[in-house]
């Protein structure tokens, strides 16, 4: 219908959201496909005639004519993927009207295959919207064969085409086989990396498309699965920091920014595991961008820049840069634990803080400043289990001699907690965090600190929690 062809060039958006995700209830197209379905529930072998039959004439009518009669093509394809049953879980589509294998080889890849990117877009949306519905039911072989056309439709101008080729690869990505395991590995997706990419950013270019979440979310699930190399690697660090710094100025969409911030942190554990030098160039591509978030107070965007960052304090070595110290200032300032939300993404990075810069926390009063926090995360029922984090990792990798002079205070916060308002999970954590102590700076420092609180206490907790929980420790 001409408003269908109006919304699919004016209001992209709204278009995939009502022929993709299914808003389309009451549009005249959608409750004729219903009805049929359900007259088909009580009269299978008649209607499965009727409309085979009228699929035949559709598609000669489109032969005769493909230009003028390009919607009787597009109307054939709607026709099956609307009639189509989702199998247990909603992932595999299936049909007793044609035979998919056929149906797609014989109608579907000649529009797929098309070499003129934005001709015919609806019907190319159409061949797109049936692989990506029966992607199950098309071999791996196939696939990867018609996977350089997925490709090349990103380039088309159209947003629904695109978006549509996007959405097709990252859900084709996902496909599992019987047994469960993913059909598509690093090796399936590698040789296609550097189009793909290239394709994929320039989509983010295209008018309307800046904040395309299909895109986006195709350039997650191909990071999650490939292995970019350093000349593939770095463009996107810096096609990915290019979008992270506008959408800084005005964050509006986010799921989209979701996406955003899960591929970035899916490139630094890709790369920097591969290649521990790429981290220079995430380093001056991403960082500004992190320190940006943080100075403007983007406040959505803190618990995913904090976990950013503590993935790239994690593949730094010791010592750690200066511009990182200038952030590991801030993370021990307290007004940047009063979010709840932000702290478990906090915690991680002072965890990494800790790992890579123990030496550090001897300066300025930071080892007080850090013990200043566990103290006021492991009050708290809702965030104890982050402060024992905290307090695990300052016994794991702080030598004895600087954190005996906080020894007391760290037992007395734990004791007052367990007296009065402890629960089975502060009880379990304590467990552990005593029994780290133990193996890390053995009996008699544990019993002379925790005794030095109170006499004979060591005993106390034994008898009364530590032995009869043991069984909680899993």
């Amino acid at each position: 219908r001409d408003e269908d062809e109006e919304l699919f060039e004016m209001n992209y958006i709204e278009f995939i959201r009502r022929d993709m995700e299914g808003s389309d209830l009451d549009t005249r197209r959608r409750i004729a496909c219903e009805l049929l379905k359900g007259i088909a529930s009580n009269y299978k072998e008649k209607v499965t005639v009727k409309v085979s039959a009228q699929l035949q004439r559709l598609l000669a009518s489109f032969s005769e004519n493909p230009l003028s009669n390009w919607k009787h093509k597009d109307c054939a394809i709607y026709l099956v993927v609307s009639l189509s049953s989702k199998k247990s879980g909603g992932q595999c589509a299936s049909t007793d009207l044609i035979d998919i294998q056929s149906f797609f080889g014989s109608v579907v890849v000649p529009e797929l295959r098309g070499q003129d990117v934005d001709g015919l877009p609806m019907l190319k949306a159409g061949a797109l919207k049936f692989f990506t519905v029966f992607r199950n039911h098309i071999s791996k072989e196939v696939a990867l064969t018609l996977l350089p056309d997925i490709i090349r439709l990103l380039a088309s101008e159209k947003n629904v085409v695109h978006s549509y080729a996007a959405s097709c690869i990252e859900k084709l990505f996902l496909v599992k086989d019987e047994r469960g395991t993913a059909r598509y590995s690093a090796s399936d997706v590698n040789p296609f990396l550097l189009p793909l990419m290239t394709n994929l950013f320039n989509a983010l270019q295209k008018p309307e498309s800046e904040e395309n979440q299909y895109v986006m979310k195709c350039i997650m699930r191909v990071l999650g699965i490939g292995h970019p190399s350093p000349d593939i690697a770095i463009p996107c660090i810096n096609g990915l920091a290019n979008v992270l710094n506008r959408v800084c100025e005005n964050p509006k969409n986010p799921v989209f920014n979701h996406y955003l911030f899960e591929s970035l942190a899916l490139l630094i554990k890709r790369a920097c595991g591969q290649e521990a030098t790429i981290i220079t160039a995430l380093e001056s591509g991403i960082l500004p961008s992190l320190q940006m978030i943080l100075s403007r107070d983007v406040s959505e965007f803190f618990p995913y820049a904090f976990q950013l960052l503590a993935q790239l304090v994690d593949f730094n070595r010791s010592p750690l840069p200066s511009n990182y110290m200038e952030i590991f200032v801030i993370l021990l300032m307290p007004d940047s634990w009063k979010k709840s939300a932000n702290v478990p993404a906090l915690v991680r990075l002072l965890q990494a803080f800790l790992r890579k810069a123990p030496h550090e926390l001897n300066q300025q009063g930071r080892l007080s400043n850090v013990l200043g926090i566990f103290d006021i995360l492991v009050s708290s029922p809702s965030t104890d289990e982050q402060g024992f984090y905290v307090l695990n990792t300052v016994i794991e990798n702080v030598g004895y001699d600087s954190i005996s002079p906080f020894v007391s205070h760290i037992w007395v916060a734990l004791f007052r907690r367990l007296q009065f308002n402890r629960t089975v999970k502060f009880i379990k954590s304590l467990i552990i965090f005593m029994s780290l102590f133990l193996v890390k700076h053995g009996t008699e420092k544990l019993s002379a600190s925790m005794n030095s609180v109170q006499p004979d206490i060591l005993r106390t907790i034994l008898e009364q929690f530590w032995i009869p929980n043991l069984r909680l420790i899993t």
